[in-house]
């Protein structure tokens, strides 16, 4: 037998610009603790904290709770949809 992983939907936003205004966005976004240190994201997730560095992804997979993606990793795992 052969199975597939179902597509799923998931929302996402892209760490672009090191600043406050940005950080407190994405934690309000996230639902989730985001500390914005020396160029990094220091986001909280099931397992304690993970950095996001600017141009990696957080991929909210229910409220509060995210996870962190390269870039790299994204392009090729993820297709961006509109909407």
């Amino acid at each position: 037998m052969k199975a597939h992983l179902k597509p799923e939907e998931f929302e996402v936003r892209q760490f672009t610009v090191n600043n406050v205004e940005q950080a407190n966005e994405l934690m309000s976004w996230a639902g989730t603790d985001i500390v914005l240190t020396d160029r990094v994201l220091n986001v909280r997730v099931a397992r304690g904290y993970v950095t996001a560095r600017l141009g990696d992804w957080l991929v909210r997979l229910k409220p509060g709770l995210v996870k962190v993606v390269d870039d790299a990793t994204f392009q090729k795992a993820y297709d961006l949809k509109n909407g």
